[in-house]
């Protein structure tokens, strides 16, 4: 609700105060739709920057610390040790967060349901997940919602074991 009524807003929002530092006029950005999708896209992943983040610290700090160790006695840098050793073993960390990371992005709901619950103008920000709560909840036709939910398990479910496939970690450290 903070980026729908204090960031992206037709009046007074941050957005549109920014612009016109520049001598641009305030938009409706819920009128449009490429910068309303970019809007959702930032939104997103400001919010999901902090898990992440955690998720990554938590892998750095996983690393044992003799392989660091051996590497500095044997002459190597702080960004050598980092992108040789310390990377590579966050193998395991990256395919975790790419997966778990498609998945939520496929599907997302609410942040679509609150900036434009009926997918926006020329239904622009319409995706997937919105159309089967539409073609379910407003047009009650639940057979066609539900072979929509069940097509969108079987893409997400095979892009993940694809991904699976291609991000495949050693999952051990010797």
């Amino acid at each position: 609700m903070v980026w729908k009524y204090g960031i992206a807003a037709a009046d007074g929002g941050l957005l549109n105060r920014f612009l016109g530092l520049f001598g641009m006029a305030p938009k409706n950005w819920f009128l449009t739709t490429m910068p309303m999708m970019l809007i959702i896209i930032v939104y997103t992943l400001w919010s999901d920057i902090g898990y992440n983040v955690i998720l990554f610290t938590a892998a750095i700090e996983g690393v044992p610390k003799e392989f660091e160790e051996a590497a500095l006695i044997d002459g190597a840098g702080p960004m050598k040790c980092f992108l040789k050793i310390k990377l590579p073993l966050m193998g395991r960390t990256f395919a975790f967060v790419s997966i778990m990371t498609m998945a939520n992005y496929f599907q997302m709901f609410a942040q679509f349901r609150v900036f434009a619950a009926n997918g926006g103008k020329d239904n622009a920000v319409m995706v997937l997940t919105n159309y089967i709560y539409k073609t379910s909840f407003s047009s009650y036709d639940m057979g066609y919602a539900s072979a929509i939910a069940a097509a969108l398990f079987v893409i997400v479910f095979g892009i993940a074991m694809i991904q699976n496939r291609m991000m495949r970690a050693d999952w051990s450290y010797e």
